[in-house]
């Protein structure tokens, strides 16, 4: 037994409950998935941020600029890189807050769909039970998104 402990590896059999240390997985998971959601949902505003900036800028002042490079041009040359990352801050908060709970909320809804057709694991979901978790998720995730849109 070259590089091994001696020790027997530990299988999981998908189709019995969790025991034992195992019953922590759901809290970490929904942890994990927060964590990405907020990720991604801030990685999402820094990227697209001066893209909806310029945007914004051409529907309200449609008179200055002639097309989307002139708009972009214009804005850099004037404000420079704070002037495309104008409105960064409530965006940013929202988008993290909504991504986070909406990445969380679908972890913990798939469980329970998983726990109500009896399947023996999440990925064992059909398209259609995927979507009941997804449309649950966006359903408590609405609790968090509303007031930032008020």
């Amino acid at each position: 037994m070259h590089g091994s402990s001696g020790k027997a590896a530990v299988v999981v059999d998908p189709t019995k409950p969790l025991v034992g240390v195992h019953r922590y997985r759901e809290p970490i998971v929904a942890g994990v998935n927060l964590f990405a959601g907020a990720v991604g949902g801030g990685f999402s505003v820094l990227l697209c941020q001066p893209l909806d900036t310029i945007k914004v800028k051409m529907q309200t002042y449609p008179e200055l600029y002639s097309n989307l490079f002139d708009c972009g041009v214009k804005t850099w040359k004037r404000q420079g890189i704070v002037g495309l990352y104008a409105g960064t801050v409530p965006s940013l908060a929202a988008n993290v807050l909504e991504n986070a709970s909406l990445f969380m909320f679908y972890g913990m809804c798939q469980t329970v769909v998983q726990a109500v057709v009896s399947k023996p694991r999440v990925e064992d979901l059909t398209t259609f039970q995927n979507a009941c978790a997804g449309g649950a998720a966006a359903f408590f995730t609405s609790f968090f998104l509303c007031p930032t849109e008020l």
